[in-house]
């Protein structure tokens, strides 16, 4: 994934990129077993699964189906867009383990969603229905099962077409500023 986004990056032919699961999954997160003896799957400077530590510079649009789970979550809260299938399910059961989400997205999660909603989420592991996510605004577009890949496309041509230092810039001024307070009078 590293590789891929590295690409996107430097590869004036890539406007946006999406990113989807196989199989009817976005991703159910890693090899819990594998945890102990090959540690976090990380991707160099970009962190877990390549990507949260330093997403792409240019767009990138989750299309998730079926479910995101644990680091399948902190994955696509990476993203810029989330696209999903109303039957999508959104969940961190890290703390049914002794675990914690370690790869961003509890931050994400604070930054995206109302306080309890990402305490709920973050506290009892439970799976999030994708129309409860839409509710919130986490999703930004919901799809009938097996559309986000049609709706993805849709959503990268919109932001293929516009000027692509412009989008660069909104991007990094954005994520820049997301944790910024907001000064009162």
């Amino acid at each position: 994934m590293a590789a891929a986004l590295d690409r996107l990056d430097t590869g004036p032919e890539f406007a946006t990129a999406v990113l989807t699961g196989a199989g009817g999954t976005f991703c159910a997160g890693m090899d819990l077993k594998a945890f102990p003896t090959e540690g976090m799957p990380a991707g160099g400077d970009r962190g877990f699964g390549g990507i949260a530590a330093r997403p792409p510079d240019k767009p990138l649009i989750a299309a998730v189906e079926g479910y995101a789970l644990a680091g399948g979550s902190e994955i696509a809260l990476a993203a810029d867009l989330i696209v999903a299938a109303q039957d999508a399910r959104f969940g961190l059961p890290e703390v049914k383990r002794g675990l914690f989400a370690a790869a961003g997205g509890l931050v994400r999660l604070g930054l995206s969603l109302p306080y309890q909603a990402a305490l709920r989420m973050a506290l009892t592991g439970e799976q999030i229905e994708a129309q409860e996510l839409f509710q919130h605004g986490l999703i930004a577009q919901l799809t009938p099962p097996g559309g986000s890949t049609r709706r993805r496309r849709r959503a990268g041509r919109r932001t293929q077409t516009q000027a692509p230092l412009a989008v660069a810039a909104s991007k990094r001024l954005i994520r820049a500023t997301a944790r910024w307070s907001t000064p009162t009078c």
